[in-house]
């Protein structure tokens, strides 16, 4: 093989694996969420990684109303889904928590964002569920 087809072939490579990063980098309107086209993992990587961290600004109380209805939604979505590991009524109650917390920031009560943080806890959430 020349050294022409290398390059090219690297060139190949590298223009599938950017189209494929950048189709996963689509955006879903918060109104479009559904349970088919938001996994598990979408929801962790938007609600709790970086660029987003939505879940950690909206317990900083540096949220916007519009991420906070996104958070709600996210929530919402990975409780319908069915855990990867461990005990789905488990589960369930855990989704829920997170799922009220975010309703009683968006309501503005008061002790919300701590109880987001609680309900939030990753160690809690991971060790019964994650594979």
């Amino acid at each position: 093989m020349n050294a022409w087809n290398r390059v090219t072939i690297f060139a190949l490579a590298a223009l599938a694996i950017t189209s494929t990063l950048r189709a996963e980098e689509k955006v879903i309107p918060t109104d479009k969420l559904t349970k088919q086209n938001t996994s598990i993992k979408a929801v962790m990587k938007e609600a709790h990684k970086k660029p987003h961290e939505i879940l950690k600004k909206t317990a900083l109380g540096k949220s916007t109303k519009e991420e906070q209805k996104r958070l709600l939604a996210l929530y919402k979505i990975m409780a319908t889904h069915a855990p990867p590991k461990g005990d789905a009524k488990a589960w369930k109650t855990k989704t829920n928590l997170l799922v009220k917390a975010t309703e009683a920031v968006i309501a503005g009560k008061p002790d919300a964002k701590k109880m987001l943080s609680k309900a939030s806890n990753c160690k809690s959430c991971h060790t019964a569920h994650k594979q």
